[in-house]
């Protein structure tokens, strides 16, 4: 299907910083984040979920400076956080998060597959949720075997496009407050097994900031595409933070207006809450074209996800990281100069995972998993900052990392057992994998070349 690499030492340039910028919003894609994630925060914190975000944004902020100030002093690393952990705290480390990715690239494009399938649903009920989610995956990864400027391109318009979906969301919701402040300053949520509102738990609350950090992630996508973009080390960095301070503000302002123009806190949907807000605003024929753009949304989050996973497994690959025959596999690339065995993998797994799994646990088992690739990072840059001297340097240093690191392990403190032990196995994982003797020396430098 393709020629290995002559030099899989970096993948050619082709995409410019704009693309980037919208890779990373795709990768995000806020309309999506705000669909996907409101259900489950609203299920544990109610109204409180506005606070839940709201720590959700102090958090990314903190974990992004130490993604920008880490990804500069390693630029052009397909590998992302994979890079920035591996080159900082060495190889062994890095094999944890082989694990880790692992485990999330074989989750998140299922996640987003069955969201863009759900609301289809909504639209056309009679059409099956599961297959429909395997339909959509397959065209994803024919747009991934393509080739990266195609997808870039297709990426790009369709974050214009879902930008005005979440605008017009918001304008509606703005026009149709049905609730006071006083849900914010005072949160309510409903009592399990019925219809009376109490007040929301400050458990609940930090709970809720899983969801939200599921729903801002994707700002560090730009990392995954950073060697195939014409930008320097320092424009690297400063690319994420653009693309955070893009991506947080839209989703917390949609988040807020969604939450004042809810209809009735005693009645929300639990799997689509949000279609509520538009049915009640515009009727039903105005719904069906929000949620058309919603699927939009959803669909391009899934393929930009999708496309960086397959970079980060080729990234690894490059480090010698995984069995020999796999290391060899992921590093050959098609026409294109797409490695497309990582996106064989991701294929198989994915399809799988869409026939046997439901939506709402697999949104929160990814934000665990996130919280720990985070921590990681965080704890990297107090070694990047000293001995590397990245070109970009994050703000009152060490206040952001530190901010970082203790946030994360609070909201960790919050979590259910279920979700530490499935996080705590895959770190095991890791552990185990770092002793396995690998396809080659992992010297984790080699990408940075």
């Amino acid at each position: 299907m393709g020629q290995a690499s002559g030099n899989p030492k970096r993948l050619p340039p082709k995409l410019n910083t704009f693309q980037a910028v919208a890779l990373a919003l795709a990768a995000t894609s806020p309309t999506a984040s705000v669909f996907l994630t409101y259900g489950s925060a609203w299920q544990v914190a109610g109204t409180g979920l506005v606070l839940g975000y709201a720590i959700g944004i102090i958090l990314v902020f903190g974990i992004a400076m130490t993604y920008a100030e880490g990804a500069s002093a390693y630029p052009y690393t397909a590998g992302g956080d994979y890079s920035i952990v591996s080159q900082a705290l060495g190889p062994r480390i890095g094999s944890i998060y082989t694990s880790l990715f692992l485990f999330k690239g074989i989750v998140i494009p299922s996640v987003l597959s069955l969201a863009t399938a759900a609301y289809l649903q909504a639209i056309f009920p009679a059409i099956p949720l599961t297959w429909t989610a395997v339909a959509v995956l397959v065209v994803i990864l024919i747009f991934a075997f393509e080739g990266i400027r195609i997808s870039g391109w297709v990426a790009t318009a369709m974050v214009i496009l879902e930008s005005v979906v979440l605008l017009g969301f918001m304008v509606i919701a703005a026009l149709h407050i049905h609730q006071s402040l006083a849900v914010l300053v005072h949160p309510v949520m409903m009592r399990a097994g019925g219809h009376a509102l109490v007040g929301a738990t400050a458990a609940g609350i930090l709970a809720s900031v899983v969801s939200a950090l599921f729903a801002y992630n994707g700002w560090e996508a730009s990392l995954y595409f950073s060697e195939e973009t014409h930008t320097n080390p320092r424009g690297v960095g400063q690319t994420v933070m653009v693309n955070i301070a893009l991506i947080a503000g839209m989703e917390f302002l949609a988040i807020l207006l969604a939450t004042l123009a809810l209809p009735d806190l005693r009645h929300v949907s639990t799997t689509l809450p949000l279609t509520s807000v538009v049915k009640d605003a515009i009727g039903a024929a105005g719904a069906v074209a929000i949620l058309a753009g919603v699927v939009v949304a959803q669909f391009d989050s899934a393929l930009a996800s999708t496309l960086t996973y397959g970079r980060i497994y080729y990234a690894i690959a490059r480090d010698h990281q995984w069995p020999p025959a796999i290391n060899g596999f992921f590093l050959r690339l098609n026409r294109h100069d797409v490695p497309y065995g990582p996106f064989v993998v991701l294929g198989v797994i994915n399809l799988a995972i869409c026939l046997v799994s439901q939506l709402t646990s697999l949104v929160i088992f990814t934000g665990s998993l996130l919280m720990v690739l985070y921590l990681g990072v965080a704890v990297s840059s107090f070694v990047t900052h000293r001995r590397d001297r990245p070109a970009y340097r994050m703000w009152a240093w060490p206040v952001p990392a530190l901010v970082a690191i203790i946030g994360i392990l609070l909201v960790f403190s919050q979590e259910s057992v279920t979700s530490l032990m499935v996080v705590a196995g895959m770190v095991a994982l890791g552990l185990l994998w770092s002793l396995v003797p690998k396809g080659g020396k992992p010297t984790g430098k080699e990408v940075a070349s």
